[in-house]
């Protein structure tokens, strides 16, 4: 999804900051300070990312919805077994990060 988002500026091996990376032949991605990271970790220093996240905002500047646009975003990935609104779970890692 993100690479048919983002094209090119999707580089999986930069950006796909997943353990489960290692299954699809990726080295694993390893943090400077040895904690665990998000499932993918996008720069964004152009907003195209940005943009791509206003469309959820109905269009809003985000920016302005959040008193600032973001030059990194932390993508946490969840499933769950119903809709959009349904519960899900996080470890206590996930939980302390976001």
């Amino acid at each position: 999804m993100l690479e048919k988002l983002l094209g090119n500026k999707y580089i999986p091996e930069k950006q796909w900051t997943s353990a489960l990376r290692e299954m699809n032949g990726i080295e694993p991605f390893v943090r400077e300070d040895g904690g665990t990271g998000s499932a993918f970790t996008i720069h964004d220093p152009d907003g195209k990312f940005a943009q791509l996240v206003a469309k959820t905002y109905n269009g809003h500047d985000i920016g302005r919805v959040w008193g600032r646009r973001p030059k990194t975003w932390h993508l946490e990935v969840k499933a769950s077994y119903g809709g959009l609104d349904d519960e899900f779970s996080l470890t206590w890692d996930q939980f302390e990060r976001v």
